[in-house]
């Protein structure tokens, strides 16, 4: 571990001893997660942004797929979605207690639910975390309708 460290490179991720810990790269335990950016294609992201949308940066790593998509002007506003396939029904219930819940959301995957500016939803033994940060030149958040709709063709993509 020290070596990877003075190498200038993370070490790797191990189980914690029951089995309930992060799952490092190549593990049978997750399955392989779609492509968060490619999920992303035809949402408005320049409606959940409130400004135009620049290039989606892809920020998978091992424990999942994750995209960025920041706002053309270069202001701090953003669209990230994740894609979780290790453990999906804890890590739901997981993100239920880490954020609280402003709403559930009946008819979009099997469950979802909002809290502030960000949908989680769980499909198929995958979860997904849209979550909408707007610069306060933007004003405001997205309005909900919106966010659902997003959430909802990003489903659909997933399949």
């Amino acid at each position: 571990e020290q070596e990877a460290e003075q190498d200038g490179e993370a070490p790797e991720a191990e189980d914690e001893p029951d089995g309930e810990g992060p799952v490092a790269e190549g593990s049978d335990d997750a399955a392989e997660a779609p492509d968060a950016c490619g999920l992303l294609d035809g949402v408005d992201l320049a409606a959940l942004l409130g400004e135009a949308a620049g290039e989606p940066e892809d920020q998978s790593d091992a424990f999942g797929g994750a995209c960025a998509v920041p706002a053309a002007s270069g202001s701090r506003s953003q669209v990230a979605l994740a894609v979780i396939t290790d453990r999906p029904e804890d890590n739901y219930d997981e993100h239920v207690e880490l954020y609280g819940v402003d709403r559930e959301i009946s008819g979009l995957g099997d469950r979802a639910f909002q809290s502030g500016s960000m949908v989680t939803a769980l499909q198929d033994g995958v979860l997904l975390r849209l979550q909408v940060v707007r610069d306060a030149s933007v004003g405001g958040r997205a309005d909900d309708a919106t966010l659902e709709a997003a959430m909802a063709a990003v489903l659909a993509k997933l399949g």
